[in-house]
């Protein structure tokens, strides 16, 4: 009993139990979701509620096309892709908004470009976005700032990898990845859709899988080292620990065609917009325990785009190679051979 006593009051064994506690709380800190929603006039509304669906507030109007959402949690902020090619960020405290930059190069000015992804790596203030070209002969790409940035233009965005096509991005901010889906080919039907990865600065591109249909929106989750996707209105995903990559639908029972997801890894949950049904809806990672959080009311004015304050930051640790967990188990024996002889 005085071991187990003097193990617990252990400076160690405090720092422990602090984190532990930390993450606990985080995890039951009451929490927002954030969407988008056609408003019946050809453009779109931004909305927010608790994580349950009370609480619905109107956040912002976005103009034409379906605007990108990316979440900074730390900072209570939210980055939203306006009119295209404009790129916002809204304090969520003052609701006060203020222009990052504009997808148009200064020289010629008619090189304009739309961002179609959005995604925000929160431990590094890293946005990435994915732009492709209005007209002309500019390929796409991902490109990347620090989230500090204001009244930017093209030429302070840090170009990634090229991707003409690309459709919809997501980050492993663990291992400090990137997945983009492209259209292959471009504009043909039936649809053919590729996902690939490459590294933050663009390097080790390689093809994750390719698919017969078209996939519209991705999210990753922490946990499970698992790709979640959008495509046929269905949620499907692809585990990344296996050495061959493989889709398998998640069931999600009493849906119609889910058009965007997000993972909260930390509460181990999905949410997702239904566009026919025009629901919020949210299960576990099994598509299991379906809840509905709310309906939107106008008809012609469903859901689009949706992302969660999930804290999903907080679980962005590198994940241990074999060598590194026995090294890893063989310095917590140590650890409790020092406590036994003292």
């Amino acid at each position: 009993m005085e071991l187990v006593t003097r193990i617990l009051m252990s400076r160690n064994c405090i720092i422990f139990m602090f984190v532990h506690t930390t993450l606990l709380c985080c995890a039951q800190h009451p929490s927002r979701m954030y969407w988008v929603q056609q408003n019946g006039f050809g453009d779109n509304d931004v909305y927010r509620s608790n994580i349950d669906g009370t609480e619905v507030e109107w956040l912002l109007n976005a103009n034409v096309g379906i605007p990108q959402l990316a979440l900074d949690s730390p900072r209570n902020e939210l980055y939203v892709a306006d009119n295209g090619n404009l790129l916002v960020r809204l304090n969520l405290e003052t609701l006060t908004r203020e222009n990052v930059f504009n997808a148009i190069f200064a020289d010629p000015p008619s090189r304009v470009f739309e961002i179609i992804g959005l995604k925000l790596d929160e431990t590094r203030d890293t946005v990435f976005i994915l732009l492709t070209p209005f007209s002309g002969s500019d390929s796409g790409g991902i490109y990347r700032c620090n989230s500090d940035l204001t009244l930017g233009l093209m030429e302070d965005l840090e170009p990634v990898i090229l991707e003409p096509y690309g459709k919809a991005i997501a980050l492993d901010i663990s291992h400090k990845k990137i997945y983009i889906s492209s259209i292959r080919p471009p504009y043909a039907t039936p649809y053919s859709s590729t996902i690939r990865r490459c590294n933050y600065d663009g390097s080790m591109a390689e093809l994750v899988i390719e698919v017969p249909y078209y996939v519209n929106n991705l999210s990753f989750d922490l946990v499970k080292n698992e790709l979640i996707f959008c495509a046929e209105g269905r949620l499907k995903k692809v585990e990344l620990n296996t050495g061959t990559f493989s889709v398998q639908e998640i069931p999600t029972i009493g849906t119609e065609y889910i058009t965007s997801v997000s993972v909260d890894s930390l509460r181990e949950r999905l949410f997702w917009t239904d566009g026919r049904t025009h629901k919020i809806q949210s299960s576990n990672l099994e598509g299991g325990e379906i809840r509905d959080l709310l309906t939107t009311s106008l008809i012609y004015a469903p859901p689009t785009e949706i992302t969660v304050e999930s804290n999903n930051y907080l679980l962005a640790v590198p994940t241990l190679s074999n060598k590194g967990t026995v090294i890893f188990l063989l310095s917590i024996l140590v650890l409790g051979l020092c406590f036994i002889k003292k």
